[in-house]
């Protein structure tokens, strides 16, 4: 083993299907130009996605996480169940998920979105909210895959590698789609005898006509209050992943709507950055893919670090959760994958996050403490320093390999400062160790 113990995930945002599938990378004037030779001619960015995806699926993540809205609704948004199954069926045989296939449905995440809501069966008051994601979590079940649970937060726990990891797949879609009506009292009578009469009537544009849609995302506070209590009481080395579709803080691109952030984001947050320990919060909804933490300046230990990943045809995530020997969580490499002028998926550029912000030596078993004591704050290349240690700990029984976990463990740790070590987009580290360079801080 020439890297620290890893678990792989692959994060995939909005997917819009199936509109998103039939958009095309063209610069389209002429309307009545034929669709077959539109299809056959010019770059499909879902079908690339899609064909990355199947990339990096065949290197065995050890979990995929879809972040909401896997359709689009419209202004009678009853219709989106049929985008919804389809786009269900179409994963399923895209990524080889359900009976037979590659994946556990333990290893799948999926959360309800805005726009997976189906409107016909939510209630002006908001109550019964339940009977809105049925049909969703019908879908799954349907194709033998049960990874959808909107009324309750779904639990897994997932351990590869040594590495173990607990997530928790939320709903924070309870306020969508409710709709209110207002009346001025001068015409209230007159209006409420024609709607009676619409509806009567059985007719479809009543609620247009009539009703304001009130598309508030919020959780339902019981089930966070639940859930940051449960976080609060994982070992501390098993990580906590939230998976929901809504962004806890404003986007930045200026969103000129009514009700259009999270409810009780601020309660959300109140209670991850509680917990005393990094909560992973894994988002779509915005189309954009920035990464942002979100810390308790009262008690640093506390962090919620924000992923989201982009509409499917601009691109996704992969996040690589980087252990100690120990097999104690210490860092994350998040890498995105952006569309590039040709139409296919590169990994554009990846950030590295820490999971500790405790002092490195509460951390450190005595070999890798022994291994940085020799350093000083002078670079050092790594083969030198290799043979340091040789000369410095004639007992130490460390080979090459050994060196270099323990220095990245450091890493990790921030004792050490490496460089040219690691690929600038995927985050991997190089197989060629030693021209890295090696600083004490």
């Amino acid at each position: 083993m020439s890297n620290l113990p890893q678990f792989l995930i692959l994060q995939i945002g909005d997917i819009h299907f199936p509109q998103m599938s039939s958009k095309l990378e063209a610069d389209i004037k002429d309307l009545r130009f034929p669709s077959g030779t539109l299809n056959n001619t010019v770059p499909n960015p879902f079908l690339s996605a899609i064909r990355k995806i199947q990339e990096i699926c065949d290197q065995k993540p050890d979990a995929i996480i879809f972040c909401g809205d896997l359709t689009t609704g419209g202004n009678l948004p009853r219709h989106n169940l049929e985008g919804y199954k389809e786009c269900v069926n179409y994963l399923c045989k895209a990524l080889k998920f359900g009976p037979g296939g590659k994946w556990s449905k333990d290893q799948v995440q999926v959360v309800p979105a805005n726009h997976d809501v189906v409107r016909e069966f939510c209630h002006t008051d908001g109550n019964n909210w339940q009977e809105k994601f049925a049909p969703l979590v019908q879908a799954w079940t349907a194709v033998g895959f049960p990874v959808l649970s909107a009324e309750a937060i779904r639990k897994v726990q997932l351990s590869a590698n040594g590495l173990s990891l607990q997530f928790y797949a939320a709903n924070s879609c309870v306020g969508c789609g409710v709709t209110r009506e207002y009346f001025a009292p001068q015409i209230r009578d007159e209006l409420e005898n024609i709607i009676k009469k619409k509806k009567e009537e059985h007719s479809d544009d009543v609620s247009v006509i009539v009703n304001e849609v009130l598309d508030t995302p919020a959780f339902d506070s019981n089930a966070i209050e639940i859930m940051a209590d449960e976080i609060k009481s994982l070992k501390a080395d098993i990580l906590p992943v939230v998976v929901a579709h809504h962004n806890l803080l404003p986007q930045a691109t200026v969103r000129v709507a009514l009700y259009t952030e999270l409810l009780n984001a601020g309660h959300v947050r109140t209670h991850l950055t509680n917990c005393e320990r990094l909560v992973l919060y894994c988002h779509g909804h915005i189309h954009d893919n920035p990464i942002e933490i979100i810390q308790n300046v009262e008690d640093k230990l506390g962090r919620i670090l924000c992923i989201s990943a982009p509409c499917i045809i601009e691109g996704f995530n992969t996040i690589r959760i980087e252990s100690s020997l120990a097999n104690a969580p210490l860092g994350c490499v998040i890498t995105c994958y952006v569309k590039t002028r040709a139409c296919d998926f590169q990994p554009k550029a990846c950030r590295l996050i820490r999971i500790h912000t405790k002092e490195w030596r509460s951390h450190c078993d005595p070999k890798t403490h022994q291994l940085i004591n020799i350093l000083n704050p002078k670079r050092i290349e790594a083969e030198n320093f290799a043979c340091l240690v040789k000369r410095a700990f004639k007992d130490l029984q460390m080979d090459a390999v050994n060196v270099r976990l323990r220095l990245l463990e450091a890493e990790w740790l921030g004792a050490v400062e490496l460089s040219n070590h690691r690929d600038l987009q995927t985050g991997e580290a190089l197989e060629d160790f030693n021209r890295c360079y090696i600083r004490r801080i």
